[in-house]
């Protein structure tokens, strides 16, 4: 986008001081365009503290464009006041083509959010590939086998289904939501599925059909019922030889967070 830091920075403060902090505020138009040239800074307020035609949302308009020309200097600026369930044509090519200024605080929180993940991840599949080097010669299991596994198999065994249960947790929970994040450049809380479908779109994940196979997986360990043995052989001996495909996603997202940074 052509706006500088410190633009941005201007601009952002001086809709939360006229329309509230929980405001959005969208860059749109030409200034989107990196090859563009010149242009109006057209902008997309959302609020749903003000009715966008009132007496009170048009002052707080004239009072923000005053603040933001007398710090960035005396610019055309374009502002349309939308609330949140809008349907005007402005508004939807807004939220469809613009890019979100949001505050430095959000940025910085999900990449600490993401590198501290990425951490705790890498030190789960660490764990894991620990375990399977003292497992490798069990598998796949049978039936019959894992009723004779001994103590120390069993610890083993153990380490390798926890590991992996905190592994998908932390990466559905802290690690892809904020890298969601930074791409948006939006914390607002959403699906996990939504987050998966834009994650998909760089790479990040494969298939968001790949999450869910692990998802279910996991699901069946952790409602492991004694009576149906073969279900849990069958699960465990799955998990065991598909396993580095999913650490293959946390790869894929540490490598994504990398560029980024």
């Amino acid at each position: 986008m052509r706006i500088s830091e410190t633009q941005r920075q201007c601009i952002k403060e001086a809709v939360e001081r006229q329309f509230g902090a929980d405001a959005r505020v969208l860059l749109f138009g030409s200034r989107v365009d990196d090859t563009a040239r010149g242009g109006d800074i057209d902008l997309l307020v959302e609020t749903n503290r003000m009715v966008p035609d009132s007496i009170e949302a048009v002052a707080a308009k004239l009072r923000a464009i005053s603040e933001i020309q007398r710090r960035i200097g005396d610019r055309k600026i374009d502002m349309v006041i939308a609330g949140p369930t809008s349907q005007l044509e402005v508004v939807r090519q807004g939220r469809e083509h613009g890019v979100l200024l949001q505050s430095d605080s959000i940025i910085a929180n999900a990449r600490a959010t993401a590198e501290s993940s990425i951490r705790e991840c890498e030190s789960h599949v660490s764990r894991m590939e620990m375990a399977v080097s003292c497992l490798d010669e069990l598998f796949p299991l049978s039936e019959d086998g894992i009723r004779l596994l001994g103590e120390a198999e069993i610890a083993r065994l153990d380490q390798f289904i926890y590991r992996f249960m905190k592994l998908q947790d932390s990466m559905a929970t802290r690690l892809l939501p904020s890298l969601d994040t930074l791409i948006r450049a939006d914390d607002s809380p959403r699906p996990f599925l939504d987050i998966l479908a834009e994650l998909e779109k760089f790479g990040i994940v494969p298939q968001e059909t790949d999450w869910q196979f692990f998802r279910s997986l996991r699901n069946n360990l952790a409602h492991d019922d004694p009576e149906r043995t073969a279900q849990t052989v069958a699960t465990l001996n799955l998990l065991f030889s598909e396993w580095r495909h999913f650490a293959a996603i946390l790869s894929r997202a540490a490598d994504y967070y990398a560029r980024l940074a």
